[in-house]
């Protein structure tokens, strides 16, 4: 999702893309996506996580709906 600035100025150049692109350039294996609204996050992950799988959420504001929704959309397909 977009990284919005909390209280302080914004940093020029720096995106969630822009994490998202840094962090698929390391040795990390995991799976990455960025989209602009956490309704198309929830929908995606879904899709993709299987039993076992962590899912880590990190910021603040709307994104800590995310896995609650995620949950219960696990729930409802299991």
């Amino acid at each position: 999702m977009d990284i919005y600035a909390a209280g302080e100025p914004a940093i020029p150049g720096v995106s969630g893309r822009d994490l998202a692109d840094g962090i698929r350039r390391t040795d990390i294996a995991m799976s990455l996506t960025s989209a602009a609204t956490g309704t198309r996050i929830v929908e995606h992950l879904a899709e993709i996580v299987r039993r076992g799988d962590l899912v880590i959420t990190l910021g603040a504001g709307d994104v800590s709906q995310l896995g609650p929704e995620l949950l219960k959309r696990l729930d409802a397909t299991r």
